[in-house]
């Protein structure tokens, strides 16, 4: 809601507000127009939110992104799941939740919003752009790593970016019409598409790599440790105490061998999250890499 209703207002220039609601299965599908509001359906099985009035372009996306799956004995199954969500009779019967948007968002049967863990995206299908927005009161690094990666000069497969919020909480990019490797057509050989994002990842590293002695290595992967275990709130006071014990027994074995003081440690900006859900392949079967939101300098 707050994520949402902050962007909206920022990008369109008026206040809009965003409720979520819990899905009232008889409730009347024609409320959001007549009261000037946007109904948007959740359906979590797929995480995804869609208009309750969904365009053409919303369902191929819809079945195109969401139709396959690799494991066996689900396909059948996902198959039939997904032309049901995609009938506008049905589907909203299998939504757990909806959303309401006020005032009407402009074009809503070709917007889509999918979930992520730091950003929420909003895809606007028939203008092919796409909205990458941080979380409410979320690290901004994630936009900045994801910023660092798009500017960096060359040809990448990397989604082209348009404009960035004044405060750096969002960022408009186009959008690539492509499935993701995960969800790509079984019956493909996925094999060349991965080995194609693999060769790009290594030009990516090697123009990256830099050098560092071992002891500042360690010494920054130490700190970053007890940062994480600070602010982390599922760990109490003796897990704390526990993995400062931890550090401090490696830290004095390392000490003792001489010789990795001395050793030299390749380090690269690193992916950080590299996986089929994220290697795309579009219709003319190019590869793109996307959500680089946890890239950071690690070991080569």
């Amino acid at each position: 809601e707050k994520t949402l209703s902050k962007f909206l207002s920022d990008y369109y220039k008026a206040t809009y507000k965003v409720t979520w609601k819990k899905h009232i299965i008889f409730r009347t599908s024609k409320r959001g127009h007549l009261n000037n509001k946007s109904i948007f359906y959740c359906n979590p099985y797929i995480n995804l939110i869609f208009s309750e009035t969904p365009g053409e372009l919303v369902i191929d996306f819809i079945r195109e992104s969401y139709s396959n799956t690799p494991l066996y004995y689900k396909r059948f199954l996902q198959k039939i799941y997904i032309r049901l969500i995609t009938n506008i009779k049905i589907g909203r019967y299998l939504c757990t939740h909806y959303v309401e948007i006020s005032p009407s968002l402009p074009s809503c049967k070709n917007i889509v919003f999918l979930g992520g863990n730091n950003r929420i995206r909003m895809l606007d299908l028939e203008a092919m752009l796409t909205w990458d927005i941080l979380k409410w009161r979320f690290d901004q690094k994630y936009i900045l790593s994801e910023l660092a990666v798009k500017n960096q000069p060359g040809s990448w497969p990397f989604p082209y970016l348009r404009s960035v919020a004044k405060d750096g909480t969002w960022y408009k990019s186009e959008y690539v019409h492509a499935v993701s490797l995960n969800r790509l057509d079984y019956k493909k050989n996925h094999l060349p598409f991965l080995v194609s994002s693999l060769k790009t990842l290594e030009s990516w590293l090697d123009l990256s790599v830099l050098t560092s002695n071992f002891e500042t290595y360690v010494g920054n992967i130490t700190k970053e440790i007890i940062k994480l275990v600070e602010n982390a709130p599922l760990f109490n006071e003796n897990d704390s105490i526990m993995i400062h014990k931890w550090l401090g027994i490696i830290g004095r074995s390392l000490q003792k061998q001489e010789n990795c003081l001395n050793i030299s440690v390749e380090l690269a900006k690193g992916h950080g999250d590299f996986q089929s859900g994220n290697i795309l392949v579009d219709s003319t079967e190019n590869v793109w890499i996307v959500d680089w939101e946890h890239s950071q300098i690690r070991q080569f």
